[in-house]
């Protein structure tokens, strides 16, 4: 079975082949100063603090379809039985409803999407 790391790349080149302009966006969090899992020493004796990069519920890859109509393009990436979040769906509606191209799936649901709104 495909990763989603695995998903994200296929979309990306089929994207890509489409001329389609996509970028891959990461969301999540860091601690740094954390304890060394091997020996716990920390790195410094400063507090651990955590950054936060990224927005919940950002999508995978955003981009825009080029042309004389050029529209946003919003890809949440998901692997074979993959959900997502609340955030993830919020966005891809609010997205949708705003007339960007969006959706949520693996390459399948990518072509047949690309099919339906008339992109391939």
């Amino acid at each position: 079975m495909a990763t989603e790391t695995d998903e994200t790349k296929k979309c990306m080149d089929r994207l890509g082949e489409l001329g389609i302009k996509v970028t891959r966006k990461n969301t999540g969090a860091v601690a740094y100063n954390k304890p060394c899992p091997r020996c716990k020493c920390r790195p410094s004796k400063g507090p651990t603090r955590f950054v936060r990069f990224g927005k919940k519920g950002d999508p995978d890859l955003s981009g825009y379809v080029p042309g004389g109509n050029a529209r946003p393009f919003f890809w949440e990436v998901k692997k074979e039985g993959g959900v997502p979040s609340a955030e993830q769906r919020k966005f891809i509606d609010k997205a949708i409803s705003d007339g960007c191209y969006a959706g949520i799936g693996g390459l399948m649901e990518l072509d047949r999407y690309l099919n339906e709104v008339g992109l391939i």
